[in-house]
């Protein structure tokens, strides 16, 4: 799956979402200055949720401009909820950061065994 998306290729707002075995690509080229956010996957559904993301390829083979926020260009994005984001085997790498989250008051994470390569900024 590629798309040169603005947000995240698979942009999931659903509850108890699973995602295993995908290759995902964000080919967006990011002008000067960092303004677009080119993400892999943004989770952004409400709570209480639980979101499952294992055994994918997730890439940006576009340009990514370094940034002052580490979320803006990154591989695995979570942004609000109070859930439940499961994340393992997973291989992530090209985007400005790896895997970040924003706005998150409460949950839990379980990320293990996920292999972030290739950043521009931070892993």
């Amino acid at each position: 799956m590629a798309d040169a998306a603005f947000f995240g290729v698979l942009y999931i707002q659903d509850d108890y979402v699973r995602v295993t075995g995908l290759r995902i690509e964000n080919t967006h080229a990011e002008p000067a200055g960092g303004a677009d956010q080119v993400l892999g996957i943004q989770s952004r559904p409400a709570a209480p949720f639980e979101v499952r993301l294992s055994h994918n390829i997730i890439r940006a083979t576009g340009s990514v401009a370094l940034s002052a926020h580490t979320w803006q260009d990154c591989g695995l994005y979570q942004f609000s909820g109070g859930g439940v984001l499961k994340a393992w085997n997973n291989l992530i790498y090209g985007f400005g950061s790896g895997i970040a989250s924003e706005y998150v008051n409460t949950g839990t994470y379980a990320l293990y065994n996920n292999t972030v390569a290739d950043y521009a900024d931070t892993g």
